[in-house]
This record gives C-alpha cells, structure tokens and sequence, in this order.
C-alpha cells in the first residue's frame, strides 16, 4: 500500500505541475496514471479504495503506512530514482 500511496502522490504532483486549466483534463490524466500504477502493483481499484477506506478509519494504521510512504519518497529523491509513471 505505501509503494502505491507513494506512487499516485508523485502521479498527483506532476500533473499538478501540467498546469492543465481543464479539470476534466487533469482527472482523466490523473485516473489513467493511476490504473496504470494499479496493475503495476498487480491490484484494482476496487481493491485500492477497500484497503484506503480501511486504513482511512484506522488511523494508528494509516499513520505507519505514511510513514513508510515518506521514507519512500526521501530515499527515490536521495537516488534522483524518478521513473516514468
């Protein structure tokens, strides 16, 4: 889970970063990265959202996973290990 938090967050900033005025266009580029990162990591979105809705209303859980998603983040910036989405 924390691999694709960490995955769809960096998704999220650079499509950010598009500067695209269209919402509609930022959404569907964000939700066709995001499918890609899916099966990537051999899941669905159905399977996404339970485990998010899960960790969401367990608070203490989802606080280690952001923990582990930082330390993810640190160590690809520290590597310059910026692959393609």
């Amino acid at each position: 889970m924390a691999q694709i938090l960490a995955d769809i967050h960096l998704i999220e900033a650079r499509v950010g970063r598009l500067a695209i005025t269209s919402l509609d266009s930022s959404t569907i580029i964000t939700e066709q990265l995001k499918l890609r990162t899916f099966k990537k990591y051999g899941v669905d979105s159905a399977t996404y959202n339970r485990s998010y809705e899960f960790y969401s209303t367990n608070p203490v859980f989802m606080e280690r996973i952001y923990q582990q998603v930082v330390k993810q983040l640190e160590t690809r910036q520290k590597k310059k290990n910026y692959k393609g989405i």
